[in-house]
Order: C-alpha cells, then structure tokens, then sequence
C-alpha cells in the first residue's frame, strides 16, 4: 500500500509578523527592546523611504491610487494566442530591445561600429550625435553630422525597415530631421514595412529641457513646426517613431535619487503633453510620440522599483489629464533604460562589468522596452566617462551583459518576475507616492522652464549630490573597489588617465562620478609622496604609514586590518610593526617601547604617520604615554584606531591627533593624512 504524502506544513504554526518579533525577542540579549532593534535594523533611502526588515502581504497596500494596476512594460504584457501562453512567453518573444549607444566621432568609424554592433545581435542603436544647427547639442555630443552625405554615409548598409535607429540632440534641428525623412524615402520604405520587426523605425529624440538649457530660450516654435511636419508627412509610415525625449540621464548624473528621477520625468512629460496636444494629437497619440530615458545604477531593488514607479505615477498623470484610452500600453510610457555613468571608476575598473550586470537586470526586471549598456573602461586618450569611441572588446562585453542575460538567463520569458513581492510592491507605492507629490511642488512652482530658472530643480539635485558624497565619505554607502575592498596592487595607480581639457569642454560638468573624489585622493597620492627606500636591498615602496600594534595577534589584528584597509583606500600604503609588551615594561615609563621602536629597522623619520592599533585595555594602559613618546621620537602624526568615547581610561591628550573609526570620514582623514606627508616631504626629512 503506498504511503501517503506527508504534509510537513501541519507541524509548524502558521508564520506570522508578530511571531517573528517574539523569536527575534527572544535572540536578543539584556532584554533590548524589539522596536529599539527593529529601528536599527531598518535604513532611510536617499528617496526618505524607509527600508524595513521584514515585509508580509501586509504591506501591499493595493488601495493606494497611483499603483498602475496592470505594472508591466508594453512588451511584457502577454498576448493572446494560446501558443504564446504554452510556452510562457511574454508580449513579445523578443523582449527588451538590446540597443547600444554608438559614441564614435567620425562618420566611417560610427559607421562600422553601427553595423558591427547589428551583425552581432543588437536589436537597434542609439546615436550620440546631432546635427550643425543644435549649436547646444554640438557641445555635449562626440559626432557632429554636417550634411545629408554624411548621414547617409553613417546609415550605409543599415536596413532601416529592420531596427529601430534612435537618435538624440539635445535641440531640434530642421536641416538634420528633413535628412532623415529624405533618407527613408530614398530607401522607398513604406507604411507596413517595419510591421515584421515591431521595433523598427526612427527615434528622433528632441530634447528641450536638459538640465543646463534654458527652456524660455528654446525654440518651442520650430520644435512644434518640425513635429507638426513630421507627423503630416508620409515619414510616418516608418513604426515606432518618437520625436520628444525625456531625458533623466544628465539629472542622474548631476547626483538625482530615484523619486526625483520619477517626478522630473513626469513634469517633463506633462510638458511635451500640452505641447503635442496643441498640435491636435489625443493624449494617447501624444504619449506614443514620448519616450523616456532613465539610468539605471547597481542599487539593484531601488531602480527595479523606480521604472515600475515611472509607469504607475505616469498612468496616473495620463488619467488625472482625462485620457479614456482602453488600450492598456496607451498609459505606458516608453522606457529607455541607460546602464549608470555615475556609478563608473576608473580604479580598479573590472568591477564595473559587475556594476553593468547589476544595472541591466534591474532594468529588465524593472520592464524597461530597450537597454543600453555603457562601456565599462575608459579610453587610453581621453577623460574616461562617458568612453568616448571604445574600444572592440568593452563594445563586446557591454554588448554581450545583455545576450547572457536574455539568451542564457532567459530573462524575457519571465512576466513581471517580482509582482506581488510585498518589498518590491510595497517599494513601487512609496517611490511613486512620493514622487506624485514631489511632480504637484513642481507643477504648483509654474512650469518645467520655470523650475530651471529658478534654480529649484538644481537646488534639490544638490542637496542630494551632497548627501550621498558624505555616505560614501563615511562609509555608510560602499563603492566596491573604490571605498572598500582595494585591491592592493591597485591601492595607487601607475595607469593615470589624462585629465584633458577637451573632454571637459565637450562634457561639461553634469558628469559627478561617486568615486571621483577618491579617485582624486589616489591620484595627489601618487603625485605628492615619493617612493621611499626602507631596507638594505633598496626595495622601493610607498608606505608613509607605520602601523604600530602591541600586544598579541589577537589583540590587534582586527583594528589593524581595517585601518590597513581604510589607508588604501586613499592610496596610502602600510606597513605593520608588532611590539610585545612583556611584564617588565610599566605603562607610564614607555620609552622602553620607543627604544625597540628605535633599534628596529623602521624609522619614524620614514613613516610620519603612526596608528596605534590594539584592544581597549591595552589601550588604557599604554596609549597614552605611547602617543606621547612617539611625537618625541619624530612621529608628525598620531592615529588611534577607535573611537575614545569607547575606550575607559583614554584622556585628552595633545598628542593624539585624529582617530580611525568605523563610520569616520574618511576624506577628511586623508586630507590630514596627505597634508602631514606632503609637509615633511618637503621639509626634506623623507628618504627617496
């Protein structure tokens, strides 16, 4: 007789929010109170989103009014046929279109790189280039097309009514986009002929409310008479085209967080809505003709949270401006989602690739409708983000983050993956919430060109910039590679990349990089402290600081590794000298430690930099003589590693000069550091 199944379930009780409270309770010690721990456990997001512990159904709140009820992207939604629905396909079989962005400056050289990118399995391209007219575009785009020969010279082989090619000026440009329409009729495309690729046709990005432009200035007047021409011509017959970008990349890389990303994108579209709709198009027809564009970076859940935002505050835009439109992807917003530029370094760059992963996957499992993937190391001749003309091998790895991801991980058979997460939903109400509110400020200041002017929109993007400069400065918020976890042989770079002046001229400044501040810290590293020579077989190497541990292993070897770690950060090489305190050496007469110090073969002379590292009670006993004795042996700089509010016993002496901690800001530690260096180098008492 066979055996019944088990049902294992029976034996545990039902699992409850409030029975986890009481298990965690229980674990903790001295009776601590829960919600006192519950408080700590829990974090606030740049976006002033509080990040919980635990979620349960609970917290799906589905009365909350802008949660787009339907969440997915316009490709995820499924299509009908039952073949689609046996294998578990979703609306398209394709899924996200894999669209790279071409940064070449010469027309031959985008040229092959555009029909490098499509033979090897791209989907569509996305063109950083703008024609002569867009004097703005000009300055901030590496490829400049100058006539109607170039454009066809940079399409030559491309077959247009295959792939979708995406184009964005920063301006409108009456000369470039009447060489698009003459270029598609001379190909004889029709109505109909991209019907068997859904994607093809042309993205045609006006974008008239960068951060840095002045939208009162903007010719709204020929944008408008280039749209209205374009949508009466039969240049319409190409699909998929959209003629108005929201652009949140610029905002991004200015130092934005996720909820002002949603808002931003959001009031931007409201105005390219008012204006379309001027020309007589229905609110439906309008949002087809807008497509926005968001970076994605590698707070993984946060930006799967932010597109699935977008498109619930936007569908809730659409119908608080009384679109009656019954076509569920009629409410969606076209999603462009671009890999993080801000999130890039140049120092240890392999870890970018890993940053670039992490970015794309969000932004599939977000629902975004194309992806473009930057290179992940810079150029050998130029300020290294964004890389301008990369080379073939980042181009393919970029390139093949995405095909791994579709072809292996077959992330496009998956519908909306995280609905019903109670995180993730709980998440998307909150960021959309919050950004509703953040778009009603913006709307009830005026327009969006009214919020430039002003400076409100850069005030915010500011406050924000400075707040996630000092979590990374502290350490609350880690950049792998950068902030924590250097790798040694990288701890100072000898591959300096050249800051030159033209990629400043033709960036700008809206480039603010997370790690640009430590990469600045490396390079004076590398610039202000010599190589010193520190044993007989004139070994060289940079080690300005002396750790200086007592005690046993045990006692010192957890402070020193994070203070060796902290120190490389910056560049700052480290070398350990163990002290063993035996009986016979009294606190208060220290100098014995200082006369083995001095018989060794390490000089103070050498290391101006000392950092004491040991456990509390030796620190009680021997510190503070010791911080003294060491500035009398020649020490500029005392560090203690720890905090004295920690330690019993640690008075304030005038010797001690800073301290090395968890939660420390560490430029301004290594502004001390360096400065000390870079004193007694000049002071001739260094030995190169």
């Amino acid at each position: 007789m066979k055996s019944p199944t088990p049902e294992l379930s029976r034996t545990y009780p039902d699992a409850t929010a409030e029975a986890w409270r009481e298990l965690l309770a229980a674990s903790l010690k001295n009776n601590t109170d829960v919600s006192t721990v519950l408080d700590k456990l829990s974090r606030k997001t740049l976006d002033d989103i509080t990040i919980r512990p635990l979620y349960t159904r609970e917290d799906i709140n589905s009365d909350v009014a802008l949660q787009d009820p339907r969440r997915l992207s316009a490709h995820q939604i499924r299509k009908d046929n039952s073949a689609d629905l046996a294998d578990g396909l979703s609306g398209s079989e394709n899924g996200w279109d894999i669209r790279q962005t071409v940064r070449e400056t010469t027309i031959d050289a985008a040229n092959k790189v555009v029909l490098d990118e499509l033979t090897q399995g791209c989907n569509s391209i996305h063109l950083s280039a703008t024609g002569t007219a867009s004097t703005v575009a000009a300055s901030t785009t590496p490829l400049i097309i100058k006539t109607a020969d170039d454009l066809h010279a940079l399409m030559d082989g491309v077959y247009l009514n295959m792939v979708t090619v995406s184009m964005q000026p920063a301006l409108p440009d009456n000369d470039l986009w009447q060489w698009w329409q003459d270029l598609y009729q001379s190909r004889n495309h029709q109505p109909g002929d991209g019907d068997a690729i859904t994607n093809a046709g042309l993205a045609l990005n006006g974008n008239l409310f960068a951060p840095n432009a002045n939208a009162e200035q903007a010719n709204k007047e020929n944008f408008q008479q280039i749209i209205a021409r374009t949508l009466q011509s039969e240049f319409t017959g190409a699909q998929a085209v959209s003629l108005c970008a929201v652009d949140m990349t610029d905002w991004h890389n200015q130092g934005s967080n996720n909820v002002q990303d949603v808002a931003i994108a959001c009031a931007t579209g409201v105005e390219y809505l008012r204006l379309l709709c001027d020309l007589g198009l229905t609110l439906a027809e309008a949002n087809r003709q807008i497509v926005f564009h968001l970076s994605v970076d590698a707070d993984y859940f946060n930006n799967i949270a932010k597109l699935r935002a977008l498109r619930a505050t936007w569908h809730h835009v659409l119908t608080q401006c009384g679109s009656t439109a019954d076509d569920a992807s009629a409410l969606l917003p076209v999603v462009h989602a671009h890999t993080s530029l801000r999130m890039l370094s140049t120092l240890d760059a392999d870890n970018n690739q890993l940053r670039n992963t992490i970015a794309c996957a969000a932004a599939i499992l977000g629902g975004a409708d194309c992806i473009s993937v930057e290179a992940h190391r810079p150029t050998e001749s130029a300020q290294p983000f964004p890389a301008i003309a990369p080379s073939a091998d980042t181009r393919r790895i970029a390139r093949n983050i995405q095909h791994v991801l579709k072809h292996e991980s077959q992330l496009h058979r998956v519908q909306d993956p995280l609905g019903g997460s109670p995180f993730i939903e709980s998440l998307t109400s909150e960021m959309s919430t919050n950004a509703w509110t953040l778009f009603q400020q913006l709307e009830s200041k005026g327009t969006l060109a009214v919020n430039l002017g002003n400076g409100m929109l850069a005030d915010l993007i500011e406050t924000n910039r400075l707040k996630r400069d000092d979590q990374f400065a502290t350490r609350k918020r880690v950049q792998v590679g950068i902030s924590e976890f250097v790798t040694p042989d990288t701890s100072v770079q000898t591959n300096r990349q050249a800051q030159t002046s033209t990629h400043e001229q033709t960036y700008g400044p809206s480039l603010r990089r997370d790690a640009e501040s430590f990469e600045a810290l490396r390079q004076r590293t590398l610039d202000t402290c010599p190589t010193l020579s520190i044993d007989a077989t004139n070994t060289s190497k940079r080690e300005q600081c002396l750790l200086l541990c007592f005690g046993t292993s045990s006692m010192y070897r957890a402070r020193a590794s994070f203070a060796r770690n902290l120190l490389a950060v910056v560049g700052l090489d480290s070398k350990d000298h163990v002290l063993t305190l035996d009986a016979g050496i009294e606190p208060k007469a220290s100098e014995k430690v200082i006369e083995q110090l001095g018989t060794s073969a390490i000089s103070l002379t050498d290391h101006p930099v000392v950092v004491l590292c040991a456990d509390n009670d030796s620190y009680s006993s021997y510190a503070n003589p010791l911080a003294t004795q060491l500035k009398n042996a020649g020490a500029s700089m005392v560090v203690l590693a720890g905090k004295n509010t920690d330690i019993t016993g640690i008075d304030n002496n005038p010797n001690w000069d800073t301290n090395l901690f968890m939660g420390c800001d560490i430029m301004a530690l290594a502004e001390e550091v360096l400065q000390t260096v870079t004193s007694k180098t000049k002071g001739g008492q260094s030995h190169g």
